[in-house]
C-alpha cells in the first residue's frame, strides 16, 4: 500500500507544493476528494518508500507500478473522501522494469496510467 505523493506535503522543502502544485499540505486544499486517490496497492518490486508517484502529464512511462490483488488483476484504491474501490486494470501484464521509468506497453496500459494520473490533487 502506498500514499499518493501529492498528499504527503512533499518529502522536504524541495519537493513540496513550491516545486509542484499537485502537492497539498491540508485536506482543505483538495477540491474533489471523491476523485483523488489517497492510497493504492503498489507492486512490491517498485516500492521505494511508501509513496506512489505519478504526474498528470505523464503519458508514456510509470514511475511506480500499481499492485495486483489475487487473480482479479487490480488494486485496492482509497480516496481522499474515505471511499474505496477495487480498480481492475485493463492491462494486467505490466511489470516494473528495475529503473525509475517503466515504459507504457500498449494502449490499454496508457489508459490505466491516465486513470491513475487523473486521481491526483487538487
Amino acid at each position: 500500500m502506498a500514499l499518493s505523493v501529492g498528499l504527503n506535503g512533499g518529502w522536504n522543502e524541495d519537493t513540496g507544493s513550491g516545486l509542484d502544485p499537485i502537492v497539498v499540505v491540508k485536506s482543505t486544499e483538495i477540491r474533489r476528494p471523491d476523485s483523488v486517490f489517497a492510497f493504492m496497492d503498489e507492486d512490491e518490486a517498485s516500492i521505494p518508500g511508501g509513496a506512489f508517484f505519478v504526474r498528470k502529464e505523464q503519458t508514456d512511462f510509470w514511475w511506480m507500478i500499481p499492485g495486483y490483488r489475487d487473480k482479479g488483476c487490480g488494486a485496492n484504491v482509497a480516496f481522499a473522501d474515505g471511499h474505496a474501490l477495487f480498480k481492475r486494470w485493463k492491462d494486467p501484464g505490466r511489470r516494473w522494469s528495475r529503473g525509475w521509468k517503466t515504459p507504457v506497453r500498449n494502449a490499454l496500459d496508457r489508459e490505466d496510467l491516465a486513470w491513475v494520473a487523473g486521481g491526483l490533487p487538487p
